[in-house]
């Protein structure tokens, strides 16, 4: 004969399994609107009744000792945390580059104010005047004021690209040492505290929904790998043992990060070139290393990597400017549009002062060629004389002397080039130009006739204030930083240069815009994706809660109908017979 008993048992545990079940149902529904909380369920199992070592064991037919609850666990799919962890860091990073290129837009966009290219159109209006009438101060100095605002523009958008450059540096460092490490701190804590509530017995579920919080949040910053394995911590007893490295897929390199309950944490540091880089300050791992702590070169995913690509992108153009990075950065960021900017500056000095330049090329009055025999440049003289040429002597013509070496001389001195610079550096220390340091020169500002209105045999007064109008409007050869020897950048106008910087701005800026938004929709699949397993459904739970209750009302009844059972057992099989 069965024990009485253990059927009593069987519903005890059936009433105790209901009551857990309701209870994480309404502890689901609670935290409906928690954020990072994992929906809870009660893993049962069948409770049996067989074996030999059980004393009452049945010798035929065994029904089984009930249900027990197991733990009460979160439901989660690591598969589609893991995928919205990836597609985390690569949102953060088209987030961070779109931040900083529309910044850059907002400093070089011709579209919504006047900006230099009406400034520079200004500078070849006040130019023109000059071209027909006999040069005046006033009119001068009225091309020097439009000279001036150009190079003060200029001046300004040098200022508001290194602002933009500061304000990215400023934020990466915030992000680094407030954000990033103290989130490393938090998990590698939870590690330990989860540890611990596990090894005395508990389920740490609300601990978990934390650090998940904390994993997603660390893979905004870069490409995380979260290995997550067990290990034993006695003969009985398992705990978990936790790995987190930053991956770079690119070179397949690994940056340990935590390890358990120890972390490494990162720093930002300035370069002298106005690169930044960041360092690995290691408690554990990262022994092999290519650059030793340096980890600039590797963080290439995440919002760190974003804003690495903003601050230290200097395109293929100016990768000579990122001396001291183990890696140059071929990214459009701001060094690449501040180059541009100086290129511009330093080649529209460089076009104006050359042109202003009196006698560029030496020319020598034809007047003074008034011998048949060779001079002293190698040349045959001329006997015929110009009366234009300021330097005529009426006397030649019937004279016509023979060569004379002094005189010759003299007149060499006289003729050689003459560098009058309508620009230069506001440091004279800094002898090349930027957009930075460009100024009207001290000997424009002295004397607004600095600029050369004709040059040796011009036809007319104002040919050379011809000369710039027209390196204005057909253009030159851009030179990096204005230097022959540095490499071309770009033939054209002034316009077609700064037009065609604002269109590559203008394109970075769409292309990272559409990938910003593709990113944010696929986020946002995946987001839901991961909503309806781990999130709480009010529906599911309200089905559940009718189950449950139901499964515990038939245990009560079960237990009822046990109860008079054994009241009949006891107070009414005696009586028989009797």
């Amino acid at each position: 004969m069965r024990p009485t008993f253990l059927a009593f048992q069987t519903a005890y545990r059936a009433i105790a399994t209901g009551q857990i079940q309701l209870d994480t149902a309404g502890n689901n529904i609670s935290n409906v609107q928690t954020e990072g909380y994992s929906r809870q369920r009660v893993d049962t199992n069948s409770v049996s009744n067989g074996g030999y070592i059980q004393k009452f064991k049945p010798m035929d037919v065994t029904a089984g000792g009930g249900v027990e609850a197991k733990r009460v666990s979160r439901v989660r799919d690591q598969f589609l945390d893991a995928r919205y962890r990836m597609q985390n860091s690569e949102n953060e990073k088209y987030t961070a580059i779109l931040s900083g290129l529309n910044d850059l837009e907002n400093v070089l966009d011709q579209t919504l104010y006047d900006g230099l290219l009406a400034e520079i159109a200004n500078f070849k209006e006040a130019l023109n005047p000059m071209l027909e009438n006999p040069p005046s101060n006033d009119m001068a100095m009225v091309v020097r004021k439009a000279a001036d605002t150009v190079v003060s523009l200029l001046n300004t958008y040098a200022q508001s690209i290194e602002d933009v450059r500061n304000q990215q540096i400023y934020d990466l460092k915030t992000n680094i040492n407030t954000d990033f490490n103290s989130t490393v701190q938090n998990i590698a804590a939870l590690n330990k505290q989860i540890n611990e509530e596990i090894a005395h017995g508990n389920t740490p579920n609300e601990l978990l929904d934390e650090r998940d919080l904390l994993f997603d949040k660390l893979s905004g910053f870069a490409n995380v790998r979260i290995d997550i394995t067990s290990k034993w911590l006695s003969s009985s007893l398992k705990v978990e043992d936790v790995e987190i490295k930053i991956l770079d897929e690119k070179t397949n390199t690994e940056i340990d990060l935590i390890k358990n309950d120890i972390y490494n944490t990162l720093s930002v540091a300035e370069n002298n070139d106005g690169t930044v880089s960041i360092k690995v300050n290691s408690a554990f791992g990262n022994k092999n290393l290519a650059y030793g702590n340096d980890v600039t070169p590797f963080l290439t995913s995440g919002s760190l990597g974003g804003a690495l690509d903003v601050i230290n992108g200097t395109g293929t153009e100016f990768i000579s400017l990122s001396q001291d990075l183990a890696e140059p950065n071929r990214f459009r960021g701001t060094l690449y549009y501040k180059g541009m900017l100086d290129t511009f500056a330093a080649n529209f000095a460089r076009a104006l002062n050359e042109i202003n330049a009196y006698n560029p090329n030496e020319e020598m009055p034809r007047s003074f060629k008034v011998s048949s025999q060779l001079l002293a440049d190698g040349s045959t003289a001329n006997p015929d004389y110009d009366s234009a040429d300021p330097y005529y002597d009426e006397t030649l013509d019937s004279t016509k002397p023979a060569f004379d070496p002094t005189k010759w001389t003299d007149t060499v001195n006289a003729y050689k080039k003459e560098d009058r610079p309508l620009f230069s550096t506001i440091d004279p220390l800094l002898p090349e130009i930027t957009a930075a340091n460009i100024r009207i020169s001290p000997e424009w500002l002295a004397d607004p006739m600095q600029l050369t209105v004709t040059q040796p045999g011009d036809p007319s007064e104002g040919e050379n204030i011809g000369r710039m109008i027209i390196a204005i409007e057909q253009g030159f050869t851009f030179y990096v930083a204005g230097d022959s020897n540095k490499g071309k950048i770009f033939d054209g106008t002034l316009e077609e240069y700064f037009t065609g910087v604002n269109a590559t701005l203008g394109l970075d800026v769409a292309l990272y815009k559409n990938y910003s938004e593709t990113s944010g929709y696929i986020m946002t699949t995946l987001f839901t994706a991961r909503e309806s397993v781990s999130g709480v459904s009010l529906d599911e739970e309200g089905v559940a809660l009718m189950t449950y209750q139901k499964s515990y009302n038939a245990a009560v009844r079960f237990f009822t109908v046990l109860d008079e059972m054994v009241d009949r057992i006891i107070n009414e099989m005696g009586l028989a017979g009797r």
